[in-house]
């Protein structure tokens, strides 16, 4: 009945003289009430992306896969894991499991602290390859990009080792990276 209420009340004044007000705010709010249930499911998708980091990094402290050293490629939310589980062993100040590590659109800070910190535990190539251009991103990661941006849509500042690649001619939207992963693939040499 509320809800007949509010819509039969909308109609009405869509014929008034606030029809244009109206119009424009419901563009807007129509977002937010969108963005809202998309900031809930990505919350819970970062909090279990968290979680399988730190699963990750048990593992591969334990080294039960191997004795040998790994290299790690991961994107979006594959890489927020990969991102995890180094500054879990970074923590833990494991060393020696971890050959190479490539983000791709990673939902995680480009605060330099915390590269410094996961560039400790990767013996050899540490690459942020991103996408200033990535809208996508930018709206997903908002509320933490107040504090630091993230490094899926900028370069990782003053930390030695660490490999920026900007994507930005090539990816303009956070899923186009699937497609794009021969060429990506390509521009980073990793064959």
């Amino acid at each position: 009945a509320e809800h007949m209420v509010k819509h039969v009340v909308q109609a009405g004044l869509m014929h008034t003289a606030l029809q244009g007000l109206l119009q424009a705010v419901a563009w807007p709010s129509t977002l937010m009430t969108m963005t809202g249930a998309i900031d809930n499911a990505w919350s819970v998708a970062v909090e279990r992306a968290d979680k399988a980091g730190i699963l990750l990094a048990n593992l591969l402290s334990s080294r039960q896969y191997s004795q040998h050293p790994v290299n790690l490629i991961g994107y979006s939310l594959g890489a927020r894991i990969i991102f995890k589980c180094l500054e879990e062993l970074a923590k833990r100040h494991v060393t020696g499991v971890i050959q190479s590590a490539v983000l791709i659109g990673a939902p995680v800070t480009s605060n330099s602290k915390h590269w410094r910190g996961i560039r400790s535990v990767v013996a050899g190539r540490l690459a942020n390859v991103y996408s200033s251009s990535d809208w996508m991103l930018g709206l997903l990661y908002r509320v933490s990009a107040l504090k630091t941006g993230a490094a899926g849509l900028q370069p990782v500042a003053a930390v030695r080792g660490v490999e920026n690649c900007d994507v930005s001619r090539i990816v303009q939207h956070h899923w186009k990276y699937p497609s794009l992963m021969p060429e990506l693939i390509d521009i980073l040499n990793l064959t």
